[in-house]
């Protein structure tokens, strides 16, 4: 991959874990950049041609709450790599939750009731992704 490539898919992946437009943006039109070039000769621009794929495609939100060294916690982390999610962005929060873990996830323009515990993360996950 190349320099350009990487910024390209770092710049978008920041800007939707961040909710900064600018990061955005700036993502975008390192993309844009370089699409003439990668329309006529995609096998030499794939890195951008993911990072163009990803700008454009759906975002799926999940946010953990819960302690981080917690085995829930650590269940539903396992239960979310264990999936190929384009476009994920996951985030992780400590305070409101006394014990275990919850996620909430969003998709497709929604967000769906929050999940406790694994095996109901991995039904959501299931119906949803």
């Amino acid at each position: 991959p190349s320099g350009n490539s990487v910024a390209a898919m770092d710049l978008l992946r920041l800007g939707r874990i961040t909710g900064d437009e600018e990061l955005l943006a700036a993502g975008a039109g390192v993309v844009r950049a370089f699409l003439g070039s990668a329309a006529r000769q995609p096998a030499g621009y794939l890195q951008m041609l993911m990072a163009h794929d990803y700008r454009l495609g759906a975002e799926v939100r999940i946010t953990l709450a819960g302690r981080k060294d917690g085995g829930e916690m650590r269940g539903m982390l396992a239960a979310i790599h264990r999936r190929f999610i384009p476009g994920l962005v996951l985030r992780h929060e400590e305070e409101g939750v006394a014990q275990g873990a919850v996620a909430r996830v969003c998709a497709r323009g929604a967000c769906l009731p929050p999940a406790s515990g694994v095996a109901q993360l991995e039904r959501v996950l299931d119906e949803t992704v």
